[in-house]
């Protein structure tokens, strides 16, 4: 069925609007846009590559006079697509511009991966306007910069201007893909195409701290661990605490609640690992990607770990106020508060587990981060902290925080060492939820058996 003129238009207009403005004005010079680098602004532009697309306008020819034009060539997958919308209409423009034949093998060698609209990397020497660069936006003082994810080895700082943010809605935290250009002295952000992994023409987002909250409570499937599942089932917006001696596995059972997370593809799941060994860090590693996934270790100063942990939280906040359910895996709260209370050791009332009443009332503020909200969009935390490990303070810190989780999942170090995993000591263990999932289960009277007299080796053998 042909297209009217009209729905042209839309079509073109729709996915013209998701490219950057170096890609329009490449597309403008290839279509015979005349002095397409005059048009300032995106959407004149665009109106000029329509109108010509559609017939509206006479191409003009294209002329060697001038200076060579920088990233000159535009991606074959975009050629591809205006295709796709429009016919050979492009095809009849394009044939005074160039080959036909040599942009049917550029479509051709397109079509592999059709659905991802990619651009050619540049010389190191060149300014970076075809290379895309993905980061998270920081601010610093008076001004923001970009910290980097897939390119750390940038040497130059990356600037933001504040008049792009206002424009993009953008925020502290905010993840983006876009193009950059080398200034003197530093690089600049001149193009976004994605705002936490959503094109920037269907970005939508609401406030964090101001959005209105839903008290329902709906429960995340962790397909990896049934116990999880059934005893202590993770909610939106919920504060789940994994406790347990050391050596208790409580690592691994975080791990494990990562796997099931991962498989479920309705959720964001991100981890902030604090003072870890190298070879915890690198099971996670494993799992996640580099967005995904922040670290330190025993030898980074306590600076570094509370500005990591503000850097993931406020990543997962941006991605939960644009309709996403997020989830936060911390391993490592009690090292967290540590940190803080190091760089802060100065300030506020000392208690008796060890720590400063501000410390305690920053973790508190950290924990009441998590929240469900009407309107889409949730953020879960699920933490782990140390307990009965000989020194006094750790259970006095975890008595601190205890009455903010609805659900602890206290481990056993007696199970731990008959090889029992996960080593849940149910008796000990509290889930708000738990009751309401006891009496879905069908296998009620064995449940109750195990809650009422702590079998959990019995329960195991009888379930697997």
């Amino acid at each position: 069925m042909t297209k009217t003129s009209q729905e042209l238009k839309i079509e073109y207009a729709e996915f013209l609007n998701t490219l950057g403005i170096q890609s329009l004005r490449s597309l403008g010079r290839e279509v015979g846009v005349n002095n397409p680098t005059k048009n300032k602004t995106k959407a004149g532009l665009i109106e000029l590559i329509i109108a010509i697309l559609v017939g509206e306008l006479a191409p003009t020819e294209r002329t060697n006079r001038g200076a060579p034009v920088k990233a000159e060539a535009v991606n074959a997958k975009i050629l591809l697509r205006l295709r796709e919308i429009g016919g050979s209409t492009l095809d009849e423009i394009l044939k005074r511009q160039k080959d036909i034949d040599a942009l049917d093998q550029e479509i051709q060698k397109a079509q592999e991966n059709k659905n991802v609209i990619s651009v050619r990397a540049s010389k190191p020497s060149e300014p970076f306007m075809d290379t895309v660069f993905v980061g998270q936006i920081v601010q610093k003082g008076s001004y923001a910069s970009l910290y980097l994810l897939d390119n750390s080895q940038l040497e130059l700082p990356i600037i933001i201007d504040f008049e792009m943010m206002a424009e993009y809605n953008l925020k502290e935290g905010d993840i983006i893909s876009c193009h950059l250009k080398k200034k003197e002295g530093f690089c600049k952000v001149t193009e976004i195409f994605m705002i936490n992994e959503v094109l920037v023409s269907d970005h939508r987002r609401q406030n964090f701290d101001l959005a209105e909250i839903s008290f329902e409570k709906q429960s995340i499937s962790i397909p990896s661990n049934k116990f999880i599942s059934w005893f202590f089932p993770i909610v939106k917006g919920g504060r789940s605490l994994i406790v347990s001696p050391s050596k208790a596995g409580k690592s691994n059972l975080l791990k494990d609640v990562c796997v099931g997370l991962k498989a479920n593809q309705g959720v964001k799941t991100f981890v902030l690992l604090l003072e870890q060994q190298r070879e915890n860090i690198f099971q996670f590693q494993e799992l996640l990607s580099k967005d995904e996934l922040v670290y330190t270790t025993y030898e980074q100063d306590v600076e570094e770990h509370v500005a990591l942990a503000e850097l993931i939280l406020n990543r997962a906040k941006s991605y939960a106020e644009t309709g996403k359910d997020v989830v936060l895996l911390v391993d490592g709260l009690l090292s967290f508060a540590k940190a803080y209370d190091e760089c802060t050791a100065v300030d506020g009332k000392m208690l008796s587990s060890g720590l400063t009443s501000k410390t305690i009332r920053y973790i508190k503020k950290f924990l009441s981060s998590a929240r469900n909200f009407k309107q889409n969009g949730s953020l879960t935390l699920v933490c782990t902290t140390p307990i009965q490990t000989g020194n006094p303070d750790d259970d006095l810190f975890f008595a601190e925080i205890s009455a903010l989780f609805e659900t602890i999942i206290r481990l056993d170090s007696d199970l731990a060492k008959k090889r029992v995993f996960p080593a849940i000591d149910f008796k000990n263990s509290f889930s708000s939820l738990a009751l309401e999932h006891i009496k879905e289960m069908e296998n009620e009277s064995v449940i109750s058996c195990v809650v009422n007299s702590g079998s959990y080796e019995d329960f195991i053998s009888k379930i697997k």
